[in-house]
């Protein structure tokens, strides 16, 4: 059961780097902004992808710990 768990954890880091990793590989050429407006989309990109990806993983490590629970 721990090693399920820690699979899943491992999995979950990973999923969640893919959007970081994808933002950074479509806009390395550029530099960074002193524009606060621009920063603020960067976050809200940063915000919806990993919220997202969190809350399906939060919600499958529930269902898998209410298994083994049970």
């Amino acid at each position: 059961m721990y090693k399920l768990i820690i699979l899943i954890i491992i999995t979950i880091l990973i999923i969640l780097t893919i959007p970081i990793i994808a933002f950074i590989v479509q806009f390395y050429s550029y530099s960074f902004s002193n524009n606060i407006e621009q920063w603020a989309e960067f976050g809200d990109y940063i915000s919806g992808t990993i919220n997202t990806l969190i809350s399906l993983a939060s919600l499958k490590l529930l269902s898998v710990l209410t298994y083994y629970v049970a």
